[in-house]
Parts: C-alpha cells; structure tokens; sequence
C-alpha cells in the first residue's frame, strides 16, 4: 500500500501498514488522527495513569519503541514488514 509521509513530505512506495483498514475493495492507512484517538480511547479503557493521577498518551515515537522493544525481548531479528530496520529507531538491537 502506497502511503504518504507527512514529515518527509514523500509518498513512501508500497509496503504493508502496520494500521490499516478495509474500504470497498481496498486497504486504506489509518490517518493520524483516528489512530491518536484509538490510542488514547484504549488507554483511557484499561485506566493506566501517570504518576500525577492523570491519563497516559502515548506518542507514535513511544508505540514504536515498544514494538522494536518486544523484538529484543522475543529475540527477533527485524527487517520488518514495513520496510524499516529496528536501527532506524535509534537502538541498534535485534540483531
């Protein structure tokens, strides 16, 4: 699926999303937005809170290290389905 980068300003070429969904006949990414709210919305549901009392929110950045995170744990070597290396995020691990 072809996908458009917002802050390298590029349409990145087709790859597997991690987040997509089904409209009609095709597969469209999640916009920003919607998947923020999915975020939020889900961790809002389980009550997880800061230390302050107030709701978690979690950032892209943070979803993504918990992802290549998982990788280390589980011992994965990742090229991932999406086209990028775990040292792409800064950790050079799973490898």
């Amino acid at each position: 699926m072809v996908s458009y980068d917002k802050n390298e300003r590029v349409y990145n070429p087709p790859m597997p999303l991690l987040f997509q969904w089904r409209c009609r006949l095709e597969n469209r990414a999640v916009g920003e937005t919607s998947l923020r709210k999915y975020l939020d919305h889900a961790l809002a549901a389980i009550g997880v809170k800061d230390a302050s009392g107030h709701a978690l929110r979690y950032t892209f950045h943070d979803f993504r290290r918990l992802f290549i995170t998982d990788c280390r744990r589980t011992s994965w070597r990742a090229e991932l389905g999406t086209g990028w290396h775990a040292e792409a995020c800064g950790s050079a691990c799973c490898g």
